[in-house]
């Protein structure tokens, strides 16, 4: 959880991971390696997401090629920012 200033995040190549960041005001920024499986939810409630084109948008998530729960490295990631930008690169 952040509650002020600024999160970044540089995700592991491999692995299974659950991640999620919370934020009450500032930026978070979360650099994905390309072959790292991802689900993303993010929402800003006063704020910009901004996802990389890699990642296609199903609903309110995002999806890189090759998500499933039963990819060998992946990634299921939640952010969630009251007053800031989400970035996802």
């Amino acid at each position: 959880s952040v509650f002020g200033g600024n999160a970044e995040v540089k995700l592991p190549n491999a692995g299974v991971m659950d991640v999620t960041v919370d934020s009450g005001g500032g930026n978070v920024s979360i650099e994905v390696p390309d072959d790292l499986a991802v689900q993303i939810q993010a929402d800003a409630s006063f704020g910009n997401v901004e996802v990389d084109e890699r990642f296609q948008q199903q609903n309110n998530m995002y999806i890189s090629e090759g998500y499933s729960d039963s990819a060998p490295n992946r990634a299921i990631i939640r952010i969630s920012t009251t007053a800031g930008n989400i970035r996802i690169r």
